[in-house]
């Protein structure tokens, strides 16, 4: 059950990090068509620099959850260096996970409150676009969702190295203290 748990938050996660993806492409012609415009026509389509800071947010938090999946996240390696063994880097890691699902639960209360009062108020956005603002910030809440969603995952993949003692699948932070090493650091 665990299992099934594991590889739906990791499906859902690589779904949303395709759409921060293709955020990403569309910000990039964006920018591309407002520079045509301007350079063209001597005019601007207006939108550019609010869609494409709507665009950035949502890249970012629908993007964390994955990254901290695939490792991509900056890591401070000295305290992993200093503990001996696989398994206090396991008991390190989980202590991470669980200061992190504290720390966006908390964002994720903030984050639905602050949407929620868009919802209610019908705030728009003051630029010609006059978006409603309930719509970028509706990613907030569900990036920082994600992120929690992925922290328990984090957390049931490194209970279950530990109950199964099964630690070689750690070696991928041991490679990782190997090139520290190799790199003179």
């Amino acid at each position: 059950m665990m299992e099934n748990f594991v590889r739906m938050v990791h499906r859902i996660n690589k779904f949303f990090a395709n759409i921060a993806g293709i955020l990403m492409i569309l910000s990039v012609l964006l920018i591309i068509t407002e520079t045509i415009v301007r350079t063209v026509f001597n005019s601007t389509i207006y939108i550019t620099s609010e869609y494409t800071g709507y665009f950035l947010v949502a890249m970012t938090y629908l993007g964390l959850a994955y990254t901290l999946k695939e490792k991509g996240h900056i890591k401070m390696a000295f305290l992993s260096k200093v503990l001996k063994g696989e398994k206090g880097r396991i008991y390190l890691d989980l202590y991470t996970y669980i200061i992190g699902l504290v720390a966006f639960s908390i964002i994720l209360v903030a984050t639905f409150q602050f949407f929620m009062d868009s919802v209610i108020s019908g705030t728009q956005s003051m630029q010609i676009s006059k978006t409603y603002l309930m719509i970028p910030q509706s990613i907030l809440p569900i990036g920082s969702l994600l992120m929690i969603l992925q922290f328990l995952s984090e957390m049931i993949q490194s209970l279950q190295k530990l109950k199964s003692g099964n630690i070689q699948q750690m070696d991928e932070a041991k490679s990782e203290f190997d090139e520290f090493e190799a790199l003179g650091r």
